[in-house]
């Protein structure tokens, strides 16, 4: 019995290990360079990576796109092999021209993940304006998105996922700061009620707005001498 029992244990440990093989077999992996360096990797239309990342992908044809803000994506088809792949650089080249303003400011607080991908008025690729970390504080270097004044729909979605996490219309005002913290909203929550109040005068002397998205809570702060950045082309 103890031989019988060792025998069908050891067929299933090869059997599990073949498996797990014949997985990794097929397993690609690709070195993706990109410039500049806080540009996003997308895979077949989706948030993948953001920076330079070495990628494990099925073996098989996948679309590779480099995108980032104010700059001229890069996109690929290619057939990745099992095992490593050819590295792949996306040296990206600023779009031309300038945009003119009014302008107001976002600012995106309170998500664990970071590196959540950023989207105004679609999810595609195209519609791709950053992600999370480029527009949550100022506490080493200001970060920010700055809008032409109007409505937008915003899309958050985490990397490697396909839904938004959280969407919405926000008002970008001119000269003004809309800081949206979605710390407290549950996965998957849509469209929320907006309300706003008058709060006590900041003590620089900014006009302050209290905002509130369904759990989500926004400040808008007046933008005195912003030095613009990110800016959306239309």
């Amino acid at each position: 019995m103890y031989r019988k029992i060792m025998s069908r244990f050891v067929i299933i440990a090869a059997l599990l290990a073949l498996g797990v093989s014949i997985a990794s077999a097929q397993d690609a992996s690709v070195k993706v360079r990109v410039s500049p360096p806080e540009a996003y990797i997308f895979v077949d239309g989706q948030p993948f990576a953001h920076r330079s990342q070495t990628i494990n992908l099925s073996a098989g044809e996948h679309t590779i796109g480099v995108y980032n803000y104010g700059f001229v994506p890069q996109v690929q088809t290619i057939t990745l092999q099992a095992g490593r792949n050819p590295e792949i650089v996306a040296r990206l080249q600023a779009v031309p021209g300038s945009v003119n303003g009014p302008w107001g400011r976002v600012q995106i607080e309170g998500n664990v993940n970071d590196k959540a991908a950023v989207f105004i008025n679609g999810v595609k690729p195209e519609y791709f304006v950053g992600h999370i970390d480029e527009m949550n504080n100022e506490k080493l270097a200001t970060q920010k998105l700055v809008l032409p004044v109007g409505t937008y729909e915003l899309f958050l979605v985490n990397p490697k996922e396909t839904e938004p996490f959280f969407t919405d219309k926000i008002e970008v005002l001119p000269n003004q700061r809309l800081v949206i913290d979605v710390g407290e909203l549950e996965l998957g929550a849509a469209r929320h009620a907006i309300r706003a109040r008058e709060l006590p005068r900041h003590p620089d002397d900014l006009r302050e707005v209290d905002v509130v998205l369904g759990h989500a809570r926004s400040l808008l702060f007046e933008i005195r001498g912003a030095h613009i950045e990110n800016v959306w082309r239309t």
